[in-house]
């Protein structure tokens, strides 16, 4: 008996020690759900930047009125290479940047027609273009001409899922004797990559130029673990359903795609550092109760007394991007990250650099831009009713 309860105690022991363990997929899962409710809710240290940035190559002046080509009926696919969910999701990722052009041009007041694909549908089948498909460019011009655009957009999305399996090892505990023992078991473990590859290309009716091609491949990967102890082989149901990570990805290739036309906003949660001297601990509690006028005044003359606070600098900077200005900001970022190396002060460096760039080419094309598209002309004087996403 006192052999069995050594060995009880010992394995109950190390059913405490391990009971803890869960699969990575499980963690990372707790840890997303974690972040989100931080996302929802700031704390007292963090602060929310706002700002809206500039497109990096933006729509041609006087272009007004686009097409939205279905990837089903742009794309010709005589062997069969799609497969019906990439045509579906090729539908759905040029109807989602349709609807995100018209949200962004209500919210920044830009007068921009986007046709709606039940009027191309139908100027389609008026036309017989339907049977024939749009692989060809000039049919496609010819569609975004008959429905009144100054320019066509349309894509194709290519999807690829590849799971891989392995095998780590796991503990059981086995009758050996009177008492039990441990034994490593081997359990399949599984990894799934799902790759996105999206062509998007928006080109002007009268010419037939390319305006703007967008070219992106995605990516997510995920593994699935048997726990360490007692552990099994894991399933492939396990993972997160195969279609929202799709969805999820061509959600990220339609906000880059129309964040290269369009003007969008961008949240950032940023938080304070720490500091050192009491000056600068004075203006940080200003700054989290959100008196940044007094924080404003405070922050100079602590760095000013202690310029090595890289905490103070950084904070000096959150205050200077909050209010706008962005030339101030950098130098105090660059301050901080030149004090101490840190992560943050490194992004913080990068994102105001990256607005004051894109301020400056904002301006630069406002000088140079030229207009790549003319006014839409009907073949034969056909008058053809086109419906709007706005109306």
């Amino acid at each position: 008996m006192s052999n069995v309860r050594k060995y009880f105690l010992y394995a109950t022991t190390l059913c405490v020690l391990l009971a803890g363990f869960v699969t990575p997929a499980m963690a990372d899962d707790d840890d997303d759900r974690r972040n989100s409710s931080e996302r929802r809710k700031l704390k007292k240290d963090e602060v929310l930047i706002r700002y809206v940035q500039s497109p990096s190559m933006g729509l041609p002046a006087g272009l007004d009125a686009i097409a939205f080509i279905p990837f089903s009926q742009a794309v010709e696919d005589a062997e069969n290479i799609y497969s019906p969910r990439e045509k579906r999701w090729g539908d759905e990722i040029i109807a989602a940047i349709a609807q995100r052009m018209q949200q962004t041009s209500n919210q920044f007041k830009i007068p921009l027609k986007l046709i709606e694909r039940e009027s191309v549908a139908a100027i389609m089948k008026e036309k017989d273009l339907a049977d024939a498909g749009l692989a060809q460019e000039n049919k496609a011009l010819q569609l975004g001409k008959l429905a009144q655009a100054q320019a066509i957009c349309y894509g194709r999305v290519a999807i690829n899922i590849r799971t891989v399996e392995g095998v780590d090892k796991t503990l059981h505990f086995v009758p050996a004797g009177r008492g039990v023992r441990v034994q490593s078991t081997p359990a399949r473990r599984l990894r799934r990559t799902i790759s996105v590859a999206a062509t998007v290309k928006l080109v002007a009716t009268a010419t037939g130029k390319s305006i703007f091609t967008y070219n992106n491949r995605l990516a997510e990967t995920n593994d699935l673990k048997p726990r360490l102890l007692m552990g099994e082989d894991v399933q492939e149901i396990e993972f997160q359903p195969e279609e929202e990570v799709i969805e999820r990805l061509l959600t990220q290739i339609v906000d880059e795609f129309v964040g290269q036309l369009l003007p969008h906003q961008v949240q950032v949660v940023a938080k304070m550092s720490k500091v050192k001297s009491k000056l600068a601990k004075t203006a940080l509690k200003f700054f989290q109760s959100g008196d940044y006028e007094t924080a404003m005044k405070l922050f100079p003359e602590a760095v000013e007394i202690k310029p090595d606070d890289h905490g103070a600098w950084y904070n000096l900077g959150l205050l200077y991007e909050l209010t706008d200005n962005l030339e101030p900001a950098l130098k105090a970022y660059e301050r901080a990250g030149r004090i101490k190396d840190e992560d943050h002060y490194f992004d913080a460096v990068q994102r105001v650099r990256s607005r004051i760039e894109a301020s400056r080419a904002t301006q630069v094309d406002k000088n140079k831009v030229t207009q790549a598209a003319v006014e839409p002309q009907n073949e034969e004087g056909d008058e053809i009713e086109v419906k709007l996403l706005s109306e």
